[in-house]
């Protein structure tokens, strides 16, 4: 389909079909973010945003400064759908704009992209005039997950306008903290794993020195040998007692020397 927005403007495809590749059509929307058109420069900055164009960057920073605030505020929202880092500072610098819609947008933008340098800019927001813009600075500040923001969140948990946005951002950082916290368990693993290994290398330590006193006492057993040999040196002791047997046996002897004494007497 060919648009002709103005007399002096040569027609531009605005077709999304397949005969126009990626490339071109990037080209054809960027022709658009500059017709005098409002509303192709509006729906320009939408589709940008739509297909995450990186080559739209430098062009929608210039367009957050349209002289309609629409372009502006959709071309800030596009900015955060691309997530590009050179757009985190002009976002922060529309905080601030006097218009809400810009405001609103600055924060939603800040949010989809998720830099923690948006963090201290966004906080005056939750104070903001208009309800919108509180909501959409909590709801930034939830997506990007930084608890620096929880002091500032819980003090105007209390404002009924604003208090599930609120109570949401907080659960969200809440969340994130909690999943960030397993990463010091699993770092502090390789602690109780080394002391798992001093327990393994002493109980190992054990078990060499309850192998190695076998072998200090069977080679301790050969020291008692000399009282073996000793042992059958007693026993022939034993055996010359039978060497006093004469005594026993001059005991007939005196009998009978005894007995003859008796018969001369008779």
């Amino acid at each position: 389909m060919l648009f002709k927005t103005d007399v002096d403007e040569e027609p531009v495809s605005f077709s999304n079909g397949p005969e126009i590749n990626r490339d071109q059509r990037i080209h054809n929307l960027l022709i658009f973010l500059t017709r005098k058109d409002l509303t192709f420069r509006w729906k320009a900055a939408e589709a940008l945003g739509a297909i995450r164009a990186v080559q739209a960057v430098e062009p929608l920073i210039k367009a957050l400064d349209d002289p309609y605030v629409d372009v502006g505020w959709m071309a800030a929202r596009s900015l955060g759908q691309i997530g590009d880092p050179r757009a985190v500072k002009p976002l922060i610098d529309r905080l601030s704009h006097e218009d809400q819609w810009m405001r609103k947008g600055a924060a939603w933008g800040l949010g989809l992209i998720g830099d923690e340098r948006a963090v201290e800019p966004l906080l005056p927001l939750l104070n903001d005039p208009k309800t919108k813009v509180k909501a959409q600075a909590a709801h930034a500040l939830g997506k990007i997950g930084d608890k620096r923001a929880l002091p500032a969140l819980k003090k105007v948990l209390k404002d009924e306008t604003i208090t599930k946005m609120v109570s949401e951002a907080i659960g969200k950082i809440e969340e994130k903290q909690k999943e960030a916290s397993p990463k010091s368990s699993t770092k502090a693993k390789p602690k109780s794993s080394a002391k798992k290994s001093t327990e393994a290398t002493t109980k190992a330590k054990k078990k060499s020195s309850a192998k190695a006193s076998p072998e200090v006492t069977t080679k301790a057993k050969p020291k008692p040998k000399p009282s073996a040999k000793a042992g059958p040196k007693a026993t022939v002791k034993t055996k010359q007692e039978p060497i006093q047997k004469p005594t026993t046996k001059a005991s007939p002897k005196t009998t009978s020397k005894a007995k003859s004494k008796s018969t001369t007497k008779k």
